[in-house]
């Protein structure tokens, strides 16, 4: 099946001109929500689902979702799998028949939201296209104005892959989440395009930490630098009274 042909395939528009990733059209970001279904399972059932991290918990969808998981005895959401719900595993869940008929109304819930971050990011815009040394592939990486994360790798000349979708709840404030995720970049990748600096507190963050090293370099001129040389030196020392 092509790529184009998947049922999750959409075509995202954008309002401005994308030219700083050569992997994306201009005007449209074309991307696949989750190739594999059983990934998208899985990201439902652990960030859409979960109480601790969502902020759709007041939906009645969610709450009646988790309840009908409850009643088949989910393994994630009894608790009895702790880390990572067991749809998205090599072996998968011998529930994942009967899940599908629970939760496939919640990923459509799911999918809508991943779009509307998604437009939100490119249109800030708050993205970064870069080579991943980890993944060995070009990925992306977007962050609208809420703690939401959205990740995705390269699937084919123009069409991307979501990998990860999650509201990343650890930081206070949605300047401290991409400061951090724009450093963990750095460190996966020689190669990145930002789009743009700004709105990622690139150059701010370098500023300050320019600022801090040149405050330390006048403070340690000043307390240890004697002018005159050595004599002037020697002569303040016996002029103190002990």
């Amino acid at each position: 099946m092509k790529i184009h042909n998947h049922d999750r395939y959409c075509k995202i528009q954008i309002e401005h001109d994308m030219q700083c990733c050569q992997d994306i059209d201009e005007k449209h970001l074309k991307i696949v929500i989750y190739k594999n279904s059983k990934l998208l399972r899985s990201h439902t059932v652990k960030h859409y689902l979960n109480l601790e991290e969502s902020d759709f918990k007041q939906k009645d969808s969610v709450l009646i979702c988790r309840q009908k998981l409850e009643k088949i005895q989910c393994p994630f959401i009894t608790k009895k799998i702790m880390d990572n719900p067991p749809c998205g595993t090599y072996k998968s869940c011998e529930l994942f028949n009967t899940c599908t008929t629970i939760t496939s109304s919640i990923e459509n819930e799911y999918i809508e939201k991943i779009k509307q971050l998604i437009e939100e990011s490119l249109n800030i815009p708050r993205y970064a296209c870069y080579f991943s040394r980890s993944e060995n592939n070009n990925c992306i990486i977007m962050i609208p104005d809420q703690k939401f994360k959205l990740s995705a790798s390269l699937l084919e000349k123009t069409i991307y892959n979501l990998t990860t979708c999650y509201n990343n709840k650890k930081y206070r404030k949605l300047k401290e989440l991409y400061q951090s995720e724009a450093r963990n970049i750095k460190i996966d990748s020689n190669s990145i395009s930002w789009c743009t600096e700004e709105n990622w507190g690139i150059t701010n963050y370098s500023d300050q930490v320019s600022s801090k090293k040149n405050a330390k370099k006048y403070k340690k001129k000043k307390k240890f630098r004697s002018k005159g040389g050595g004599n002037n030196f020697r002569r303040f020392l016996n002029e103190i009274d002990y």
